[in-house]
């Protein structure tokens, strides 16, 4: 299975011993290759596994003995509802979602400062948004 929170993998996997990528496929594409002989993993399907509830990555062809896969995936968000539940971005970022928070709660029509406070929450917003692929989890 892969890890709780996954969304979808960025870039391509590869054999952590060797370095080899692992190419996608079709999951249909992969069935036609499941008759070939053991070996290193060269293709991989992510599949959604209702009855587990979660995804399944699946490589072909079957591999002759365990492989160690490095893969880059992008986690979701999750509902901050708890005092102790963590944005999935780093901590020094944190800060925006109050500054964010307390843009929502005020009174836009009374402040005369708003779209000074506004954009200075864009800006901060933006910064985040350009280092995304810094929040992509490695495993």
């Amino acid at each position: 299975a892969l890890p709780a929170g996954y969304v979808r993998l960025y870039g391509n996997p590869v054999l952590a011993t060797t370095g080899a990528p692992i190419f996608s496929a079709k999951i249909h594409e992969l069935r036609t290759l499941a008759a070939t002989p053991a070996g290193p993993p060269q293709y991989y399907a992510v599949v959604f596994d209702a009855a587990l509830a979660t995804h399944q990555f699946r490589v072909r062809p079957n591999p002759d003995v365990s492989y160690l896969v490095d893969f880059d995936y992008i986690r979701g968000a999750v509902d901050l509802v708890n005092g102790t539940d963590r944005p999935v971005f780093p901590d020094v970022y944190h800060h925006i979602l109050v500054t964010g928070a307390v843009e929502m709660g005020k009174d836009f029509d009374a402040k005369t400062d708003r779209p000074v406070e506004y954009q200075k929450y864009q800006d901060m917003l933006a910064a985040v948004v350009q280092q995304a692929a810094s929040f992509v989890r490695k495993t």
